[in-house]
């Protein structure tokens, strides 16, 4: 008689908080996003109704400033917003970061792939 050893389903995506690192894991190895990333690229309808929420959100862009270069990437206000709205789409959240001078003021804004953040 054989026997095969079930490995155990989980059901819901296992999120707590790593209190020695100061994060929140996403799923038990911490892997979440970039799962739910390649799954998606993995298919075609996935990624066009991921794309098509996208333009939805970001709609004709901004207005007045919207080309003007806010990094030294030469990124501007409507290529961030359009990477933006892609996470946002995808994973329900985006992430940038803001540098400020001495006087408080943003300085650049750069965008930052959702999928490599984590929860602080």
């Amino acid at each position: 008689m054989y026997t095969f050893e079930v490995a155990e389903i989980q059901r819901r995506i296992y999120d707590n908080a790593d209190h020695a690192h100061n994060i929140t894991n996403y799923g038990a190895n911490n892997l979440y996003p970039q799962l739910m990333y390649e799954l998606a690229q993995r298919s075609p309808l996935a990624k066009s109704a991921i794309q098509l929420n996208a333009e939805f959100c970001a709609g004709m862009g901004w207005t007045g400033d919207g080309d003007s270069p806010v990094n030294d990437d030469g990124q501007t206000f409507n290529d961030i917003l359009r990477l933006c709205t892609v996470d946002l789409s995808m994973f329900n959240g985006f992430s940038m970061h803001f540098n400020f001078n001495g006087l408080g003021q943003i300085e650049t804004i750069k965008y930052i792939p959702f999928e490599y953040c984590r929860y602080g």
